[in-house]
């Protein structure tokens, strides 16, 4: 029986223009066909220029915390569903910023900021910080 083969491989310099193009400013920058390792990358960037997820600010000044009281949250709970609630006050520990929401279930749970922007119903009112 013949064995199929999904896509070809592509080794350094074959392939796509794009991708030899990607491997010849990789061989300028580094001396090197290998990709550059992201320890070695600039501070506050992944490979595209872009900042990461965790290099973004995770703290919300007092005023944004302030706002986000009253805002509707929707989270997936695995086994048990999708639940619908609302933050009902936020308090900061140690420069972490907690948020107490209270679903419409009556169950409640503090989380941190960067899990609250996750769960948040998007807003059509625009910030006045």
């Amino acid at each position: 029986a013949a064995v199929k083969l999904g896509r070809p491989l592509n080794f350094p310099g074959e392939g796509s223009h794009h991708q030899a193009a990607k491997v010849r400013r990789s061989v300028a920058q580094t001396g090197s066909n290998f990709p550059t390792p992201s320890s070695q990358l600039p501070a506050g960037s992944n490979r595209k220029g872009r900042k990461t997820p965790m290099q973004r600010s995770n703290r919300p000044s007092q005023c944004e915390a302030q706002e986000l009281v009253g805002r509707q949250v929707i989270k997936h709970f695995s086994l048990h569903g999708i639940f619908k609630g609302r933050v009902k006050s936020f308090e900061v520990v140690q420069g972490v910023h907690w948020f107490r929401i209270e679903y419409d279930d009556g169950d409640s749970e503090e989380i941190e900021y960067h899990e609250l922007t996750t769960i948040l119903v998007k807003s059509k009112t625009a910030s006045a910080c």
